[in-house]
């Protein structure tokens, strides 16, 4: 198969038409509608250069990509046009207490370390050594954690990705870094590390990022540039040399079927190659295959994915609501078990679901965005980056389906109303946007 060029430059204009609308909207390139472009573009352009031998994308599975595209920027248009788009011209605040904000962010930090003992504590057991497990057994414990074989404590580690936006909008609201203010961030690192895991870190610096350069601020580093320079170019050290070290030591099978002539000259020199490529190229073709699949296959009951935590606590209560942790395979011949976050809103709600769905979550990114503008708080702001993290994370799955992303959301909203200045404390609140 050769790759499809005409397809490739088409698509390629359609992402950076939707990216400049975003852009439009936003004011800057990192907002989550352009994010959402890129991302899709970019696993759309890496399947029509047919590094692998895929199964076609069916025309169905394309309209339905293309309809929940324009159906989240219609959702966002929803807002940002035709609702109040007025915004104050007096300089508005950010209602947060630092010292609430400090605690808030050691408390999450706290209950990370609980879960990051756990996991030690796991492979002490199960394999005599922790430093022996991460670093001769690697994809010993990949493989035990995704077949259950042993657990880890669940829904404390995702605090640390709730902690990590909290650290973001304490950098940007103070222009200063502390080992408290990144502690969820390394300490996140050390979790997926023990974990063999790779999303975590991912989830982590993207909620930072989003919640730093959406808190409003007003004021310089109180470093010098070469100090903030060195800080970064660590923090993405770190953060990068995180997955890499993952993905290269836990036995990431690459011996894909469908392998090109191309993919193997590449992966000579990058071994771990093939699994990122697939990572960003198979999941449309995923998609595609379930849509092909009997109508009575595809569905189960009404927000059996979407609302699956929910679901999943319901069952254990004796309701018969209970929802696989993972979904089926799909071969595309390389066996995925996400196929985008098309597959979950259909499966749940048919094909109303796939306008309605990315309307609301478009309308809903963009209604948490203006109310920044309007009157920032740090529940809007977080609010913004778990949404924006549903928009990223949508080219592969639905995060709704697992119960972590609940776990961040409802977390983040606890501490943001615990951050919250006190009535008679507003005169001393942060400045925020300058108009």
């Amino acid at each position: 198969m050769e790759t499809n060029w005409p397809s490739v430059a088409i698509l390629a204009l359609i992402t950076a038409a939707a990216a400049r609308i975003g852009r439009w909207w936003f004011k800057r390139w990192f907002n989550p509608f352009t994010i959402y472009s890129v991302i899709w573009g970019f696993c759309l352009c890496n399947y029509e250069l047919r590094l692998l031998q895929y199964e076609s994308i069916s025309m169905s599975a394309w309209i339905y990509i293309f309809v929940a595209w324009v159906c989240l920027y219609l959702g966002a248009a929803t807002v940002l046009h035709l609702g109040n788009t007025s915004i104050r011209s007096d300089e508005p605040l950010l209602d947060v207490d630092i010292g609430r904000l400090k605690v808030a962010i050691t408390v999450l930090s706290a209950i990370g370390i609980i879960a990051v003992v756990d996991q030690a504590i796991v492979l002490q057991r199960y394999f005599g050594n922790v430093f022996t497990a991460v670093l001769f057994q690697p994809g010993d414990v990949y493989g035990g954690r995704i077949t259950n074989e042993f657990v880890f404590m669940p829904y404390a580690g995702p605090c640390l990705l709730a902690g990590a936006g909290l650290s973001g909008i304490y950098i940007a609201a103070t222009g200063k870094f502390s080992v408290r203010a990144v502690a969820p961030l390394i300490l996140e690192v050390l979790r997926n590390i023990l974990a063999m895991s790779r999303g975590g870190v991912v989830i982590a610096g993207f909620m930072f990022l989003i919640c730093f350069v959406y808190t409003p601020r007003k004021w310089r580093f109180k470093v010098a540039k070469w100090q903030l320079a060195t800080g970064m170019i660590l923090a993405s050290v770190l953060l990068v040399g995180q997955v890499i070290f993952v993905s290269a030591t836990r036995g990431l099978e690459v011996d894909f079927p469908g392998r090109t002539d191309a993919m193997d000259a590449i992966s000579e020199y990058v071994p771990i190659f093939p699994s990122i490529y697939s990572n960003f190229s198979a999941t449309p073709v995923a998609f595609s295959m379930y849509l092909a699949t009997p109508q009575e296959a595809r569905q189960g009951f009404w927000g059996m994915h979407t609302f699956a935590p929910i679901f999943r606590i319901l069952g254990k209560l004796g309701f018969g609501t209970d929802v696989e942790a993972r979904e089926e395979n799909y071969y595309t011949p390389v066996p995925m078990n996400t196929s985008t976050y098309l597959r979950d809103i259909d499966s749940d709600f048919g094909i109303s679901g796939v306008v309605l769905f990315p309307y609301a979550l478009g309308l809903l990114t963009a209604y948490f965005f203006r109310k920044i503008r309007q009157k920032p708080s740090v529940l809007f702001i977080l609010l913004l980056a778990d949404f924006s993290l549903l928009m990223a994370s949508s080219y592969a799955i639905n995060l709704m389906f697992m119960g972590d992303w609940y776990v961040i959301t409802i977390a983040g909203a606890i501490c943001a109303l615990a951050v919250r200045k006190s009535a008679r404390a507003q005169c001393g609140t942060v400045p925020a946007f300058p108009n």
